[in-house]
């Protein structure tokens, strides 16, 4: 009886050591922020952020400047809606552990568990959160401070993850590619983080304007600092699905944070993996992505592009065919080939030809490429060869020659340099 006595005395003793080595002490701030207000249309506005009930059902959320700022306008303008999710999701937890004394031994247990979760989670988005949730009610403070709770809740998204080989939870994706879309890539993803019909009431959109990195989209609910599902300024986009895994023993990186570093400081699925693999994760996730660059790579998206660009060329055939100003006007339906000359064109008396010869190539190369009026009598004008580039001869080819060739083109302020090599 005495040894069952003192394994029980050792782990509380155990659990209460643990318990006081948590380090979850929020960043301080002592700055000054701007005062709410609420226009005549229902727009709460923070500074430069707002906060507004669309027509669609969505709050929309757009959040501005460095972390502090960014952490307080949420709080500010978004601290009821919060404080219904946080309602909402204690009352489930309720349900689900109806003990009272019991769901302080779990909360115990989760802040034990968490006790370092800030080491994991870079300094940025923890001042975000620390500014968040001192808007937040403190009539929960049993189970922890705002912030810890706050963090805590972004955690409790990965523990409904890690219980994906028990089926409690996964949300469900959808990705079309291929010969399946006309479209390039299509991808979906719906979320089956299910807390009941009142959770999901207020859903948020977010469109965030970092003072670093990229701003970026994402969708969520009130309080979650952290991203699901985004696309940032690069036309990188990710959402996230539960993978099989072990339970974890420790926490980690959230994998919403996780999301969240990628889309504001990553501008390729290079950059992207690069970041991940400097983070040690709460649970296995799989990440779901797509580069809107990379989709110019994919031929659907290629054909998509070109039918647009002749169609478009097409149309401008017609309007300069019907202009007297413009000669030698032609179009190639199949590559969308358009070349024409406007009549106030100056071509050089010696090395006119050079321009005519570029332009026939890039015609028949499914360039656009029209030689447009210039001026040469007013003293240092910058004139263009046609649209944003201009023409520079190279006739030995030696670097000087392009040297200069290319010095020709950057003082006429084009963006595109075209070197003639004639022989």
């Amino acid at each position: 009886m005495l040894g069952v006595l003192a394994l029980v005395l050792a782990g509380v003793a155990i659990v209460g050591g643990l318990y006081l080595s948590a380090d979850i002490v929020p960043p301080a701030s002592e700055r000054n922020f701007s005062v709410e207000r609420r226009d005549s249309c229902g727009v709460i506005r923070y500074g430069e952020s707002t906060l507004r009930h669309s027509r669609n059902g969505l709050w929309e959320m757009f959040l501005k400047g460095d972390a502090d700022e960014r952490g307080d306008a949420f709080g500010a303008m978004a601290d009821s809606l919060i404080d219904h999710q946080e309602r909402i999701f204690i009352r489930q937890i309720r349900e689900i552990v109806p003990d009272e004394h019991y769901l302080r031994f779990l909360n115990v247990l989760t802040q034990v568990f968490n006790r370092h979760i800030t080491r994991h989670i870079p300094e940025e988005y923890c001042r975000e959160i620390a500014r968040m949730s001192e808007h937040c009610s403190h009539e929960y403070d049993f189970i922890g401070t705002p912030y810890l709770r706050q963090l805590n809740y972004h955690a409790a998204h990965d523990i409904g993850h890690a219980m994906q080989d028990y089926m409690l939870v996964g949300c469900t994706g959808l990705a079309v590619w291929g010969e399946s879309s006309e479209e390039g890539m299509i991808v979906g993803r719906n979320f089956d983080f299910w807390v009941g019909d009142e959770f999901a009431s207020n859903r948020l959109l977010t469109f965030c304007r970092p003072e670093r990195g990229y701003g970026f989209v994402s969708v969520g609910w009130p309080g979650m600092v952290g991203v699901l599902s985004g696309m940032n300024e690069r036309g990188l986009t990710i959402t996230l699905h539960a993978a099989k895994g072990e339970l974890p023993l420790q926490s980690a990186t959230p994998v919403s944070v996780l999301a969240r570093e990628i889309l504001q400081y990553a501008s390729s699925v290079e950059e992207a993996v690069k970041i991940a693999s400097r983070r040690k994760l709460f649970v296995s996730e799989c990440f779901f992505r797509n580069k809107v660059k990379d989709c110019y790579h994919c031929r659907n998206i290629l054909r998509t592009i070109q039918r647009t660009q002749i169609e478009q060329r097409r149309l401008l055939y017609k309007k300069l065919k019907e202009d007297k100003n413009y000669s030698d006007v032609h179009f190639d339906k199949k590559t969308g080939g358009l070349m024409a000359i406007h009549k106030d064109h100056n071509f050089d008396p010696r090395k006119g030809w050079y321009e005519k010869e570029v332009q026939k190539a890039g015609y028949d190369t499914g360039h656009c490429v029209i030689l447009e009026p210039e001026d040469h009598t007013q003293y240092k004008v910058k004139n263009v060869e046609g649209l944003q580039f201009e023409i520079a001869g190279a006739e030995t080819g030696t670097p000087s020659n392009i040297r200069n060739a290319l010095k020709h083109c950057a003082r006429k302020l084009a963006d595109i340099a075209v070197v003639y090599f004639p022989n």
